[in-house]
């Protein structure tokens, strides 16, 4: 009995001692509390959006012809922020974005030209992850994974990938699409 309670004690006794409660420094003025891992801590926090771009192309076939449509897209209008929480992993956003869109035909011909109204990059409460540069981003369902191309203390670059795939009434249709988002704060 007695070498039970001096290796319960040993086990408690180094238990507390390796537990530690200092702060996680990412620069010197502004320490993050320790339930943060480090490559969260720029994340956390709100960010203002000042640029959203994509590009990509849209192949349609339609009774076995293919046709591709390049599509450029570019911020038109807009004032929105993200904000990064911390336990739990969440993000918020306010306000919508705008974007001029332009689609061409293979050969450079501009098809149309139209700007989309009201979009976001998450719904209004969404879940997310961090692992490595890999951010996970979760709707009830929904998920989205952006590549974190550039995080400082300022400035968030975000590029998330896009392949959707439809078929209607025999006409198929796959657009592939590359997005950027940039933020400061």
């Amino acid at each position: 009995m007695k070498f039970f309670k001096l290796s319960l004690f040993i086990y408690l006794l180094c238990t507390i001692l390796s537990c530690s409660t200092d702060a996680i420094v990412t620069n010197e003025e502004d320490p993050i509390v320790a339930t943060v891992d480090t490559e969260d801590a720029d994340l956390l926090g709100t960010w203002t959006g000042i640029d959203v771009s994509y590009s990509g192309s849209m192949t349609s076939i339609t009774n076995g012809i293919a046709t591709v449509q390049n599509i450029e897209g570019a911020n038109f209008d807009g004032e929105y922020t993200i904000t990064f929480e911390a336990n739990p992993n969440v993000i918020t956003r306010e306000g919508l974005y705008s974007i001029n869109e332009e689609i061409t035909e293979s050969n450079g011909d501009v098809v149309s030209t139209s700007i989309i109204d009201n979009l976001n990059l998450i719904n209004s409460l969404t879940n997310w992850n961090l692992v490595e540069d890999e951010l996970t981003m979760d709707s009830g369902g929904k998920i989205k994974t952006a590549t974190i191309v550039e995080l400082t203390s300022t400035s968030l670059v975000l590029s998330i990938d896009e392949s959707t795939s439809t078929t209607i009434n025999g006409v198929s249709e796959t657009l592939l699409k590359n997005s950027t988002f940039t933020f400061v704060r």
